[in-house]
């Protein structure tokens, strides 16, 4: 397949992510301001979100997937911008939530209908996006605690409906981690069977990430 599925794919869930994150404003608390966010922060921040997400998809041994996932990974953290470029009280990263990752699930999954991808290819988008989601909290994790100076970390795992901030534990990433492999495990398991019977049966072109 092109990689312009994986582009549109990339590009409606960049949008999606953003546009989620304006309910960050709902249950708003002062915040500080963008003067953490140097380069020194970022590199190791985009690179360690781009290795998690690599490896928690590794199982559909799939470039394209590869691609998606950490595209997924990386820009769910544009919830931060609306705290960083605004005075008004925001809860951080509303889009580290439950709700965030079904509702991506929903749309990008609703697009590769609408791209005319396949089945097995609509289920690697679903397990993808739940995979690449949870290795980015399982790095969110291992960063507070060991590379960006140490204490607990905390998601808003149930906003809009609740703004309480869950906290986690260190190991908690070795969970998460797990959890997104298991995912990428169940979902090319899927795709795989999905691609053989659609094989055995007489159907338009249609096209697939790569299997």
């Amino acid at each position: 397949m092109k990689l312009r599925p994986v582009y549109t794919l990339s590009l409606v869930y960049i949008v999606v992510a953003f546009t989620y994150s304006a309910l960050g404003f709902l249950h708003g608390i002062p915040h500080g301001n963008a003067s953490e966010y140097t380069i020194y922060f970022l590199i190791p921040e985009i690179s360690g979100h781009i290795i998690f997400a690599v490896i928690a998809v590794l199982p559909f041994l799939d470039l394209q997937v590869m691609l998606l996932s950490s595209v997924i990974a990386v820009f769910i953290d544009t919830d931060h911008l609306l705290g960083i470029f605004t005075t008004l009280p925001y809860i951080g990263r509303p889009d580290h939530s439950i709700l965030f990752m079904i509702v991506a699930a929903s749309i990008l999954v609703y697009l590769s209908r609408r791209l005319n991808l396949s089945t097995a290819s609509q289920i690697k988008v679903a397990f993808v996006v739940l995979a690449a989601i949870l290795s980015h909290l399982s790095f969110d994790i291992l960063a507070a605690y060991d590379i960006f100076g140490g204490g607990s970390f905390s998601f808003p795992l149930f906003y809009p409906f609740s703004a309480a901030l869950i906290p986690f534990p260190l190991y908690a990433f070795v969970i998460f981690e797990v959890a997104a492999m298991v995912l990428s495990i169940v979902g090319s398991l899927l795709a795989r069977k999905y691609f053989k019977s659609a094989k055995s049966t007489v159907q338009a072109p249609r096209s697939s990430l790569s299997i």
